[in-house]
């Protein structure tokens, strides 16, 4: 079965640990109804940006907060999966098939 690489865009920002903890149980639910279609999560703290000439803290508008991997039978059935993800109130989710070579 293929492997597609999650890549989440933008991150929520939530007015009180209330709101930070209902978005957590969203999510934990999320995965959970995946599976083992789901693999591991990776998380990701704000990045640097590396040049010939420069290091600088990266852009925070839309940034790659984190990356997991998801196994479907299809690009199709992995979007339809994403679909329902939590993260999608608060950005983007870019779905790519893993590439073996």
């Amino acid at each position: 079965m293929p492997t597609y690489i999650l890549s989440y865009f933008g991150e929520p920002q939530f007015a009180n640990q209330d709101e930070g903890k209902a978005y957590q149980s969203k999510w934990m639910e999320w995965e959970n109804s995946l599976g083992e279609n789901f693999g591991e999560l990776f998380p990701m703290k704000p990045a640097k940006t590396v040049s010939n000439d420069d290091v600088s803290d990266a852009s925070m508008d839309n940034r790659l907060s984190g990356f997991a991997t998801l196994t479907a039978d299809s690009m199709d059935n992995a979007i339809a999966l994403v679909q329902t993800c939590p993260h999608l109130e608060y950005g983007t989710i870019n779905v790519s098939e893993k590439w073996e070579m």
